[in-house]
């Protein structure tokens, strides 16, 4: 039976790649990575493949969205892992950031722990607006709101880059695994009064740049899990790969050419669709 060439040309790339050369840019979340683990055994099948961007020269796969699917594979022993690989440069591409809200924890305290974290951090009282621009302009750290009295704080630490994402680190390990993170866009800041999760704080973090998270990542520097938002059209989803074969001790080039004919497969069967449409998944 022939095959019409055109079905496959505009498909995602997809690959299985060792696990070992697939790298975080952002530090994978304990509790979510933890769900994923417990899904995948239940399952034993990959639904969604992260999606990663080839740095180093290629010897490296950046993953731009999926580090708690990437963690939970390695937890599990796989030896490689099903990706799909985009082009970072392209405009398809777009990196954007989250803000976190956190719940059910104090207030005052909570501030008390973030200046206790000492060095040159320091905390300025600030309008809204005044935290928009600065945030934008990248100079300060991030800021703080606290929920019970509407104050906004901007939190400075003057060094480069590599040591701010250290100083981050330590902020959101105030919070990490002891509250819930709700992930939430910027502009979240003018809602708080409205959220009916009964929030603590919010957290808002400033924009980087594609050349900046590339350089972090290779310098093994990792910003806190949950900040950067990549945005990644023609996201391939539903792939629904067995993990016996991400275990398994078979060459990779072998494994490559089982993943072609199961993509393959799916193209004959008419079980591939793109959505040109923003997409609702109530199963995530």
């Amino acid at each position: 039976m022939k095959t019409n060439p055109d079905a496959f040309k505009d498909l995602p790339r997809l690959e299985i790649v060792p696990l070992k050369d697939v790298v975080l840019h952002e530090d994978h979340d304990e509790r979510r990575a933890e769900r994923i683990v417990a899904r995948l055994k239940d399952e034993e099948m990959l639904r969604n493949p992260p999606v990663v961007a080839a740095v180093d020269g290629g010897k490296k796969y950046m993953v731009l969205d999926g580090a708690n699917r990437t963690t939970a594979l390695r937890l599990l022993g796989c030896r490689d892992a099903l990706v799909q690989i985009v082009d970072y440069a392209s405009p398809d591409v777009v990196l954007d950031t989250w803000d976190h809200l956190i719940a059910e924890m104090p207030g005052d305290p909570f501030l008390d722990q973030i200046r206790g974290i000492g060095g040159d951090l320091r905390l300025t009282e600030m309008t809204v607006d005044k935290i928009d621009d600065l945030l934008a302009k990248r100079e300060i750290l991030c800021a703080i709101t606290t929920v019970h009295d509407g104050r906004t704080w901007a939190v400075r630490q003057g060094a480069d880059l590599r040591s701010q994402v250290i100083y981050l680190n330590r902020i959101v390990a105030v919070y990490r695994g002891k509250v819930e993170i709700y992930r939430v866009d910027a502009e979240h800041i003018r809602n708080l009064a409205h959220d009916e999760r009964r929030p603590t704080a919010l957290i808002a973090f400033p924009s980087y740049t594609k050349e900046e998270i590339i350089s972090l990542t290779l310098a093994d520097v990792k910003l806190p899990a949950g900040i950067t938002r990549h945005l990644i059209g023609g996201r391939a989803l539903r792939i629904n790969l067995g993990l016996e074969l991400l275990r398994s001790d078979m060459s990779l080039k072998n494994k490559n050419i089982q993943l072609r004919d199961i993509i393959r497969q799916k193209v004959l069967d008419k079980k591939v669709r793109f959505y040109r449409e923003p997409t609702f998944l109530f199963d995530e």
